[in-house]
């Protein structure tokens, strides 16, 4: 079989459009655009817990999964007249192009600052609205402060978010301890997680990253402790289950 670039792509195109067709598998054809959402944001959180455990075999595999979602999702489309997954090819090798004009066009730009301010410039002509709302709530106040950082409104080092962070604590604890409403509560507390995330950012730490990986240690945590205690584990007191955390801490 040839193995290359163009031969795998008609390959993997003309599987995608015989799964489609009638005659192909039931499942995929009773899929539609809104349907695939679920898996199309599966596959890409797949990829990202394969590049966390550093396996370039589970990432090759995942990133072939998330290239099958690009392929059906361009078929759907094709299928109405709309656009197919050349042009989606296209599209992004223009707009690859448009946006590095230091590496394809003439301007010269040198440091990463340049750069990344430059891509806003060409980014904020080329569209009308901003995207980050759709975008979960950790990751998009990251991208938020890091536009906002580009135009140059942003603390200087994370020991200067400290302060911050600790005054919002103290606003926090006196909604609670005033008996504040639920709304008033959700806004203090939120303006605790924007300003980690401002804090993190300038550790150069990313906060779904951080987050993930204090969640898979929990998880690790209290499969041991569950495991250790077996069927009884529901049975035992808080003062137990609290002696069986601090165990599992251990290992």
């Amino acid at each position: 079989m040839d193995n290359s670039l163009s031969e795998q792509w008609a390959r993997l195109q003309d599987i995608t459009r015989t799964l489609r067709e009638p005659g192909g598998c039931n499942w995929d054809r009773a899929q539609d655009a809104e349907s695939m959402r679920v898996y199309l944001l599966e596959e890409a959180y797949e990829v990202i817990e394969a590049v966390n455990r550093n396996d370039p075999a589970l990432i090759r595999e995942e990133l072939g999964d998330l290239l099958f979602i690009v392929f059906f999702y361009s078929r759907l489309f094709e299928e109405k007249g709309v656009f197919s997954v050349h042009d989606v090819m296209r599209d992004v090798s223009d707009k690859l192009v448009r946006r590095h004009p230091h590496v394809f066009g003439e301007q010269k730009d040198h440091s990463v600052q340049e750069v990344l301010q430059n891509w806003e410039k060409i980014k904020a002509k080329e569209k009308s609205s901003e995207r980050e709302a759709f975008l979960p709530a950790l990751l998009r106040a990251f991208k938020v402060q890091e536009k906002a950082a580009r135009k140059g409104f942003d603390w200087e080092n994370a020991r200067d978010v400290l302060p911050h962070l600790e005054s919002e604590l103290a606003e926090f604890r006196q909604a609670v301890a005033d008996g504040e409403s639920t709304a008033r509560r959700e806004e203090e507390i939120g303006d605790i997680l924007f300003t980690i995330v401002n804090c993190l950012r300038h550790l150069g730490i990313h906060p779904e990253t951080a987050l993930h990986r204090s969640t898979d240690k929990f998880q690790d945590r209290f499969a041991r402790m569950t495991e250790s205690a077996g069927e009884g584990f529901m049975d035992l007191s808080l003062e137990e289950k609290e002696s069986l955390w601090q165990k599992s801490k251990q290992k």
